[in-house]
């Protein structure tokens, strides 16, 4: 018994130089070395395009014709991924499955100076987070107990107060003229902060509306807010313009089809062709 714990100990003792050895050679053919223990400055990231900064100088609202649903997007067309975000879950049957263009309509623009997309993303992002309060927070004692009325005993009680959430375009326009207004922390549409005595100044802005009774939701608008009514003819100046700027682009070069009367491809390629190299293809 003991010889043969002797054995094996003896046989583990002598085996040790070789591991070390093995794993001190392999660390310096894969090139190992030591953490050098100095701290190193952070590089610095690579340089990416400038951003756009006419980016978000255009904020559109579409509302829903039947749930009274509003998206917010910069775009003139409703996408339907960053749409279906922006739509809650209040309710079993209260929230699409997917986005029907004909369902959806343009309500209103909201257009800031050239130059200002800066202060258009500080806008959507105030009125998105307002939007989250609303379905969060239902207002005063008396506005909570009368949402607290629209839920019936039994299954599926409260699908009226999902539909009570889900009518959020009277609200939309309440917050935008707050939000236009300067509410919200960190609104970047102060051009000018308030101080003491002096109250500040604000950036224009100009709203154009499908309905002029639309912007009777809000009780009050600023100052620096201007209304204009008729977003369907700018939307229709809009997609004549992008129509002649792709009728304008030159279009591209096609080979002639061969036929009677005409070279075919062979006459095509040698009026491209410099002379000293017609010869050859001739």
């Amino acid at each position: 018994m003991n010889t043969t714990t002797s054995f094996s100990v003896a046989r583990l003792v002598a085996g040790l130089p070789r591991v070390s050895i093995r794993e001190a050679h392999t660390r310096a053919r894969m090139g190992y070395k030591k953490p050098d223990p100095t701290p190193k400055p952070t590089p610095k990231g690579r340089k990416g395009p400038k951003p756009d900064v006419s980016y978000a100088e255009k904020i559109w609202l579409f509302t829903h014709t039947h749930n009274n649903h509003v998206v917010y997007s910069h775009t003139t067309t409703l996408k339907a991924n960053k749409a279906l975000r922006q739509i809650p879950f209040n309710g079993k049957k209260l929230r699409p499955a997917s986005i029907r263009k004909d369902y959806w309509r343009p309500m209103a623009m909201i257009e800031f100076p050239q130059g200002q997309g800066e202060v258009g993303r500080s806008v959507l992002q105030k009125l998105r987070e307002f939007r989250k309060r609303h379905e969060l927070e239902w207002g005063d004692q008396e506005t909570i107990e009368k949402m607290r009325k629209l839920i019936k005993p039994g299954r599926g009680g409260g699908h009226e107060l999902g539909k009570a959430l889900n009518d959020q375009k009277a609200n939309s326009v309440a917050d935008i003229a707050a939000v236009l207004g300067g509410s919200g922390k960190g609104n970047r549409i102060w051009a000018k902060p308030p101080q003491d005595e002096d109250p500040g100044e604000l950036h224009e802005a100009t709203i154009y509306w499908a309905e002029e009774v639309d912007q009777a939701y809000a009780q009050a608008w600023p100052q620096n807010v201007k209304h204009v009514l008729g977003l369907r003819h700018l939307l229709k100046a809009e997609a004549e313009a992008q129509q002649e700027s792709a009728e304008q682009q030159p279009p591209a070069p096609q080979a002639p089809e061969g036929g009677e009367g005409s070279e075919g491809v062979t006459g095509w390629l040698k009026s491209k062709l410099r002379p000293s190299a017609q010869t050859s293809v001739a």
